[in-house]
């Protein structure tokens, strides 16, 4: 007997899904679920909604084609269970006005060339840096885009450094200039600034919990060292897993990152016991992201799926958790 796929759509900003003759109207996160062939394509377009927004969606069309209840072929990445499919719209954009006026974001006094001169950090469809001083030719350097910025100097001991801040939509932006106007650093992150003396950028893991990378670089000998690396709750606080589905998620992913004290304390005392020193870690292998199975299931009982990036259509590893009292209390695959 045949069995009918699912099709489920999740919106990762607010759009509307053309879809035959019907229109959907889908929030940020929202969904749209519906049969899906068991040999055939489903074609749709999905239009953003821009709303005071500093990106410009660009309209997408979509196919996607099953065969024998699986996917065989798309246009943008599905997660294929074998009961669902799952398939992220997440529209292309450009930047708003690329053709707007200058306009000065910042200027400074900065060293340059064993000289004071003059910065300005304008934007004029991107973001340049223009510097000038007496008995010096003027030096213009486009940055990239961006919608705003700021210039600084940041004094690293040997020398000081022309500290530029740029924010986005898509986040921010932090490069480090010598006094030659040579890029000694270039990072970005959800946030990218100075902390503590040290350029830092930060950026989100997106798990249950909220976990954050942060990288700091030290200058030394003229660069910048590898940057020191740590996981954390650094621009908030840390989320508490509302159910059995988002406890037996975090323990997966805690696991994945090295957080070994944390995941613990999500797990049976006994269990607990033959999963330290690594253990779990060697069991769950090697994958990229743990994602839950869209699928109800009886209590207690929670699917998770290990997923690789980069592939197009991805098959998860399925892991089925057994949870009872908030604690999973075994874990095994298939």
């Amino acid at each position: 007997m045949e069995t009918i796929p699912t099709l489920i759509l999740t919106a990762r900003s607010d759009c509307i899904v053309l879809l035959g003759t019907c229109g959907h109207q889908l929030d940020a996160g929202g969904r749209l679920v519906f049969p899906a062939p068991f040999d055939g394509e489903i074609v749709f377009t999905a239009w953003g909604i821009r709303d005071g927004c500093e990106l410009i969606p660009i309209p997408m069309l979509a196919r996607i084609r099953f065969s024998n209840g699986s996917v065989i072929g798309s246009t943008l990445p599905v997660v294929d269970w074998g009961f669902a499919a799952e398939a992220e719209i997440s529209l292309p954009t450009i930047p708003r006005d690329r053709c707007d006026m200058p306009l000065l974001l910042d200027s400074k006094e900065i060293p340059f060339g064993g000289k004071t001169a003059k910065a300005e950090l304008y934007r004029d469809g991107v973001i340049r840096l223009g510097i000038s001083g007496r008995g010096m030719d003027p030096v213009t350097l486009a940055i990239g885009e961006g919608r705003s910025g700021s210039l600084g100097v940041l004094d690293v001991g040997s020398e000081r450094l022309i500290n530029i801040s740029i924010s986005s939509g898509y986040g921010e932006r932090l490069i480090l200039l010598n006094g030659e106007a040579e890029t000694l650093l270039d990072i970005s992150g959800d946030t990218a600034e100075v902390i503590d003396g040290l350029p830092t950028a930060i950026t989100g893991l997106d798990t249950v919990r909220g976990h954050e990378k942060k990288q700091s670089f030290e200058f030394a000998g003229g660069s910048f060292r590898s940057p020191k690396e740590e996981i954390g709750f650094f621009t908030h606080s840390p989320h508490e897993p509302e159910d059995d589905r988002e406890r037996a998620l975090s323990v997966i992913e805690e696991a994945h990152i090295g957080i070994d004290e944390e995941w613990m304390r999500f797990v049976d005392p006994e269990l607990a016991k033959e999963l330290t020193g690594g253990a779990l870690r060697d069991f769950l292998g090697l994958f990229d992201k743990a994602k839950l199975a869209p699928v109800t299931e009886p209590a207690g009982r929670v699917t998770v799926g290990l997923i690789d990036n980069g592939l197009l259509i991805s098959r998860p590893r399925l892991l089925s958790c057994v949870m009872s009292g908030g604690m999973l209390t075994d874990i095994e695959e298939g």
